[in-house]
């Protein structure tokens, strides 16, 4: 967080570009739609410098914490899946962050789809908080980032035995529909590109997951004869 302070001003701006891009979306679809991000508070350009520097200090180290996941569980492994360690932390974090850029760049059409039901020619000046788009922002990456990363965590399960590819074929139908209704639940609009711009990734990493898992049961068994 320290270090992120002293790009803040950057950090600050590249937060706010899904608004700006859903205003220029807006007034070429919508021109009678005006949107005003302002503060509400005395205190809210502290607290949003605080999210803002939270946020980059957790994607920048993400490498340690996702290190530190694993090695929670890591006392009840035995020395050979220890060494999953490293791939887990290797694996994990591109997918977070990729999970992020993708939450990241969904927003302006979600920011610009949820103003846009404000009726035309009403005269309504929509008023955003700055604290309040921001705070929606960084849960919606960090849920996009979370959800990326589940499928991982899945696989080395398997791995070190505690699922099985079987298992996994007969919950197919339950995990596609888990994966459509938390992308539900977490898209930042209602509509349906934003739903499957989650689900539809999250899904198919899931089902690769579990080809992944079949095959190195197949390849266990072979070494195993």
């Amino acid at each position: 967080m320290v270090v992120s302070s002293f790009w803040y001003r950057s950090l600050y701006q590249a937060l706010l570009w899904p608004i700006r891009r859903a205003e220029q979306t807006l007034a070429v679809r919508h021109p009678d739609i005006d949107i005003q991000v302002t503060n509400d508070g005395v205190a809210t350009p502290f607290m949003v410098m605080l999210k803002v520097v939270a946020l980059t200090g957790l994607l920048l180290t993400a490498p340690v914490w996702l290190h530190q996941f694993w090695s929670f569980i890591a006392p009840g492994l035995i020395a050979k899946e220890r060494r999953w360690a490293r791939v887990f932390v290797a694996t994990a974090t591109p997918l977070f962050l990729r999970g992020v850029a993708t939450g990241y760049l969904v927003m302006p059409a979600a920011i610009g789809m949820l103003v846009s039901f404000t009726p035309e020619g009403s005269d309504i000046l929509n008023l955003i908080s700055i604290d309040s788009v921001l705070g929606f922002l960084m849960r919606v990456m960090l849920v996009f980032g979370t959800s990326y990363v589940v499928p991982l965590v899945i696989l080395l399960l398997n791995v070190i035995g505690v699922i099985t590819a079987a298992h996994m074929k007969r919950s197919r139908p339950f995990i596609i529909v888990a994966a459509f209704i938390l992308a539900a639940v977490s898209a930042p609009s209602t509509d349906p590109f934003s739903m499957l711009t989650l689900a539809l990734p999250l899904t198919m990493l899931l089902l690769v997951t579990e080809q992944v898992a079949k095959a190195v049961e197949c390849r266990r068994a072979k070494a195993a004869a």
